[in-house]
């Protein structure tokens, strides 16, 4: 066998493997359900055997799936400006946020309801939650001078639960959704709650 036919059957695998990340990532997206393998099959264009080749175990694309989804993740949170006055930093922690959770709700939502079922995905959500516990102090450092009750009260208000139980599952407006969180925050922050 040349080296060129090598490379070419490396780059076949390569892109076979990319698409059924890929096709996993997008039905997530579209369908907010973790796609039967079948379905992330057919959607790559590969055959059933060729995934299970490339991920004999259903864990082992989860952990391909963080990959792709937590460079997603953690440039959302990135986002904002960090500046500004206490009211200000606010507002932009919870737009920041708000943005994050409306763009990746369909794949948060899924991640969720596998949690069960994965001890990777266990792990990893907890992992995911205490960075964006720590995140916050980026925007509002006055956190740790405060108690902790006040840290975990702040957590709980930007946190997705919150955010979609408000907009999603009482169909509050997303601008209304922001003005509450913010109002909340700020009260827990200058101990008015």
């Amino acid at each position: 066998m040349t080296e060129v036919q090598t490379d070419g059957r490396l780059l076949r695998t390569q892109r076979s493997r990319q698409a059924i990340i890929n096709s996993a990532f997008e039905l997530m997206e579209d369908d907010a359900v973790m796609p039967t393998a079948q379905a992330v099959a057919d959607r790559a264009g590969v055959t059933i055997r060729t995934l299970f080749r490339h991920f004999p175990e259903m864990d082992m694309l989860y952990r391909e799936l963080h990959e792709l989804t937590f460079e997603t993740y953690a440039k959302e949170y990135q986002k904002g400006d960090k500046t500004g006055t206490l009211e200000q930093r606010v507002g932009n922690a919870v737009v920041t946020f708000t943005n994050g959770y409306s763009k990746l709700r369909n794949v948060i939502l899924v991640t969720k309801s596998m949690l069960r079922t994965s001890a990777f995905l266990r792990e990893n959500y907890a992992r995911s939650q205490k960075r964006l516990s720590k995140r916050l102090r980026d925007w509002l450092p006055e956190l740790a001078e405060m108690p902790d009750d006040t840290h975990d009260a702040v957590d709980a208000l930007l946190s997705f639960e919150f955010w979609h139980r408000l907009h999603m599952i009482q169909g509050v407006s997303k601008k209304r959704t922001v003005s509450l969180i913010e109002a909340m925050v700020l009260d827990q922050m200058q101990g008015k709650a």
